[in-house]
């Protein structure tokens, strides 16, 4: 029997006519049969203001520890001859047969997450992804666009009467030329994967074309030999400009081919590592919940289980604690009889 049970005794009357109201004064005496207590043999005793003990008291609580002896013993945990409790036990045993099962699986997620790690950690870092610095190409921009400065002011800007903007026209459109040029060799060797091999050299092409362009200009407005060499010289340092920054997009072209190569080793380690991990995290939650089902049915067992070995063992500890109870209010009966115990207000 659970300490928060309530003992019930047999009563002639409803028992919300036992209760006390606020400020009511203690009952008087009445005959055993009216007296209808509800909690144990203590307050039987302190209902009745009994002070030696009564005949049909110990009868009350005699039939009373019966009667819940019985139901004691009744909801005990007996699988062998109780239907109900043995599918229960079926039920025990499948939770049990599940929590192996949950146990070998994280051991074997446990496993592949540490197979996992170690494979990540062998692989080396791939690191950042290759890309040209930008002083380069500021460089390459601020020579080509000194180099074209003087022929496009002389020939295209040569309408502009003041020599100041004339020079800014001249040297915003080369830098801008060069610009293109730098750029369209930079990406299409960084986008090597979707564009077919002819593409890739699309700065090239657009740097020779531009070359040309220059040179035809130089060449209309040249006057002698100076003005040819002089060309033939600034020519020379656009090719020379174009061919390293051609250079430098197949040197980035390979760095991005053999980055890409280790990133996507990594990549699958990782992510095989992050499955592993995933998986683990499951197994995981799946026998916790098995473990709570297990928690629970467990807890139910070891609450039905018997406190005694028979039935007349569990009668007789319950009439025990009831007589105990008895006594003690005899006691305090006694004591507020004789003044060595205050009554409760």
């Amino acid at each position: 029997m659970t300490n928060n049970q309530q003992i019930h005794y047999p009563s002639q009357e409803p028992s919300s006519n036992n209760q006390q109201k606020e400020g009511e004064r203690r009952r008087s005496r009445r005959p055993i049969i009216e007296v209808v207590p509800e909690e144990d043999g203590e307050k039987l005793a302190r209902e009745s203001g009994v002070t030696e003990p009564l005949t049909e008291h110990l009868e009350i609580i005699k039939l009373s520890s019966a009667a819940l002896g019985h139901e004691e013993w009744e909801r005990r945990w007996d699988p062998e001859s109780k239907p109900s409790d043995a599918l229960l036990e079926k039920e025990y045993e499948a939770i049990l047969s599940r929590r192996v099962d949950c146990e070998k699986q994280v051991r074997q997620r446990r496993a592949d997450v540490r197979e996992a790690e170690e494979a990540a950690a062998a692989v080396p870092p791939s690191g950042q992804k290759p890309s040209v610095h930008w002083l380069f190409v500021f460089v390459v921009v601020l020579v080509m666009a000194v180099s074209m400065a003087p022929t496009l002011r002389e020939d295209l800007f040569a309408s502009i009467e003041d020599g100041f903007w004339g020079w800014v026209c001249a040297v915003a459109v080369g830098a801008a030329l060069a610009g293109i040029v730098v750029f369209v060799a930079l990406w299409s060797h960084r986008r090597h994967e979707d564009l077919p091999p002819i593409m890739r050299r699309m700065g090239l092409g657009a740097g020779l074309l531009m070359i040309l362009g220059c040179v035809l200009l130089r060449l209309r407005s040249a006057e002698g030999l100076g003005d040819m060499v002089w060309a033939l010289a600034l020519m020379a340092i656009e090719l020379a400009a174009v061919l390293f920054v051609e250079l430098q997009a197949i040197k980035l072209e390979s760095a991005l081919k053999g980055w890409e190569a280790s990133k996507s080793v990594e990549d699958e380690k990782l992510r095989l590592r992050d499955a592993a991990v995933a998986e683990l995290r499951r197994q995981e939650s799946l026998l916790s919940e098995v473990q709570g089902e297990l928690d629970e049915h467990v807890r139910d067992i070891a609450d039905r289980q018997p406190r005694f070995g028979s039935l007349e063992e569990t009668i007789a500890a319950m009439n025990n604690r009831k007589l105990n109870g008895y006594h003690i209010g005899i006691a305090k009966n006694r004591g507020f009889l004789l003044g060595t115990v205050r009554r409760p207000r």
